[in-house]
């Protein structure tokens, strides 16, 4: 495929999650403030959290274990 696709690897997991319809607002309102949510505060200091940091937020906040060493990818081996 050329040198655009040099790094390209399929990834070693995957995950998936449900949303409540119920709750369909709050699920819409959260992707519209995707940008804000992930790169500032309104107060203009930057956040931008680790897929790590977040994924775990993610998980402890409904209850599920997290376990760095069984739920983050694998570095690919170069």
């Amino acid at each position: 495929q050329g040198m655009r696709y040099q790094y390209f690897q399929w990834q070693n997991g995957y995950s998936t999650h449900s949303a409540d319809y119920r709750n369909l607002d709050n699920l819409v309102r959260y992707i519209d403030n995707q940008k804000q949510h992930h790169y500032g505060n309104s107060d203009g200091t930057l956040i931008r959290e680790t897929f790590a940091q977040e994924y775990e937020k993610l998980l402890t906040a409904f209850g599920f274990p997290f376990d760095p060493e069984l739920e983050l990818p694998i570095e690919p081996q170069k």
